[in-house]
């Protein structure tokens, strides 16, 4: 599991009042929650061709009310390593999830956009498309 320390949106993520980072054991284990639920958070970091990177960035400037029609017939290829990744975090219940979008450039993958959060619905319906459904 990827720590959330190493995500580039480190710093928005522990300035939200939503989430809790703790760090144990001399700092080697992180763990951090959604406090709404209580539910923990998992790391993930999902790789794309470049192709998707269009789609996925309108989908992350989708308003929220209409992300359920936004997302309906989307199919995104993920692939074990891509020009496009997608980092973040989402909360073991589903109730949250946080994104953000990056290009592989200069042998570093770099942030092309902002760091996106979403709850309830909008987090389930974005976390079936980018890390649950089967492309």
């Amino acid at each position: 599991m990827a720590n959330i320390k190493k995500l580039e949106m480190v710093s928005e993520l522990t300035a939200r009042n939503d989430i809790s980072i703790t760090s144990s054991f001399f700092g080697l284990c992180t763990k951090a929650k959604y406090l709404p639920t209580g539910s923990e958070l998992v790391v993930f970091k999902q790789d794309f061709q470049l192709e998707d990177a269009s789609r996925i960035e309108r989908l992350l400037d989708t308003p929220v009310g209409r992300l359920a029609s936004a997302t309906a017939d989307v199919r995104l290829t993920k692939t074990a390593v891509g020009n496009v990744r997608l980092e973040g975090c989402m909360s073991r219940d589903g109730q949250f999830l946080a994104v953000q979008l990056l290009r592989f450039s200069d042998y570093l993958y770099r942030p092309v956009s902002e760091p996106h959060f979403y709850e309830g619905a909008a987090a389930r319906l974005l976390a079936e498309v980018f890390i649950k459904r089967k492309n």
